[in-house]
């Protein structure tokens, strides 16, 4: 078999594997928590790149990402931590470090190869 070949085909079943990862429905856990962080990222832009004809590549429209508070949390029953990105809206923390929360907790990857963990859903615990 040509090498070149082979490689082609390894990194084809890779990248399959990985969009596979990232796109497939997960299953979502409720979950409970503490705060042990918080911290607000201000306003930012970027330029997205755009394929354009021949293969060149130009600049997109800026893409604003509002400020917003990126919240790590403690699970409870294992000290797993999670981050969520809830939006500044009162220009003051949603949460205070060490309030309990309540959240849901979306898995996908291919396990146990890799993993990403998403914190969606996050308010105070009743």
């Amino acid at each position: 078999m040509d090498p070149k070949l082979a490689l082609g085909g390894a990194l084809l079943l890779g990248l399959g594997a990985v969009v596979l990862g990232l796109t497939r429905s997960g299953s979502s856990t409720p979950a409970r928590g503490v705060v042990v962080e918080q911290v607000r990222q201000d306003e930012r832009s970027y330029r997205q790149s755009l394929n354009g004809p021949g293969g060149r590549i130009r600049q997109g429209d800026a893409i604003t990402l509002a400020a917003a508070w990126i919240v790590t949390i403690r699970l409870d029953g294992g000290g797993e931590t999670v981050r969520a990105s809830i939006p500044d809206i009162r220009g003051t923390p949603p949460f205070a470090v060490g309030d309990s929360v309540q959240l849901n907790v979306l898995r996908r990857g291919l396990p146990p190869l890799w993993t990403k963990t998403f914190a969606t859903d996050v308010e105070l615990a009743r």
